[in-house]
């Protein structure tokens, strides 16, 4: 019998089904367009409708989930008698874990014996999904609770992510970019490479030129910083881009030895902020590094011209 519960918020972009399977219950985002408020439950038909929408020109925001949503979510739990685990959407993204901090704190005034803990990843996406399988092997081992938290907790800083897209159009849209850095940036055809710092915030580190490039310079990298990947899976997570994304999952298992990997749908909570066409990489690694590592093939040819160009409209 198990001797915790592992639960996680919907940002996670990960497969709904396999989740309800493994007993991983979700608390869900919302999200509105127009006025109109939609709740992520997760389901690939609304995700395809929602990345229409954004072509169409529609933009979408977001909203962090409130402590009595917490509340509510998590004393439905209580009666199964376990410790809980939550696994949080970063806060260099969101402040939707102090939400949760509060809501565990109202908590324990009422149900003093009650133990959750809230696990912050510093990240978004399907970063959150990796401790989740990593918890489930844990909590299906019948580790106790503190050795598994204390063991997802160590986790944390060696979750490594690279981002990348085709598009600055989203960007721009969204208030991230100006229209002419977008435009600049996709006449160039700039394929933009962001990771995520230790504390959990989105940083631009490379600016090459096509997606090829891209592709390179993020396999580059990741050979450099995984760890054990033969006996490890990634996450490939699109943003209704699938086509490039088994290209791009598949080159990362055969290039970097990694034993598999789950590719899954990026939902609306981060979608919103960044369109469709991006690719999500998620692995476990080195420890990530507040300074921006060097790529050890060097820089592209043009690099510095193209810095010096986007310069300009920055």
């Amino acid at each position: 019998m198990a001797k915790f519960i592992i639960t996680v918020d919907s940002s996670c972009d990960y497969n709904i089904q396999e989740l309800k399977e493994n007993n991983v219950p979700v608390i869900f985002f919302k999200y509105s367009c127009d006025n109109t408020f939609y709740e992520d439950n997760m389901d690939e038909n609304s995700y395809k409708d929602f990345y229409r929408k954004m072509k169409e020109g529609k933009v979408f925001k977001t909203s962090q989930i409130n402590p009595q949503e917490y509340y509510d979510f998590f004393e439905k739990l209580l009666d199964q008698h376990l410790p809980i685990i939550h696994i949080s959407l970063g806060s260099g993204v969101s402040n939707t874990i102090n939400s949760c901090n509060i809501a565990i704190s109202m908590l324990k005034d009422e149900y003093p014996t009650c133990d959750i803990r809230a696990v912050d990843s510093y990240l978004a996406s399907s970063g959150l999904a990796l401790l989740v399988l990593e918890g489930i092997k844990y909590r299906d081992a019948n580790e106790d609770v503190e050795t598994a938290y204390r063991k997802i907790m160590d986790l944390v800083p060696h979750l490594n992510t690279y981002y990348t897209t085709n598009t600055l159009t989203y960007f721009a849209r969204g208030g991230r970019l100006s229209k002419v850095e977008a435009f600049i940036g996709n006449a160039l055809k700039i394929n933009p490479i962001l990771d995520c710092n230790p504390a959990g915030a989105l940083r631009v580190i490379e600016k090459p030129r096509g997606i090829i490039n891209a592709h390179n310079h993020i396999i580059a990298r990741i050979k450099q910083t995984a760890i054990d990947p033969k006996n490890s899976i990634f996450i490939m997570t699109n943003a209704d881009n699938p086509v490039v994304a088994v290209q791009l999952a598949e080159r990362i298992k055969r290039e970097c030895g990694f034993k598999d990997y789950k590719l899954v749908n990026m939902g609306p909570i981060i979608g919103a902020h960044t369109g469709p066409g991006l690719l999500a990489m998620f692995y476990f690694g080195k420890e990530r590094s507040e300074g921006i590592p060097k790529l050890v093939i060097g820089k592209e040819k043009n690099k510095k011209e193209l810095d010096k160009e986007l310069k300009k409209y920055s």
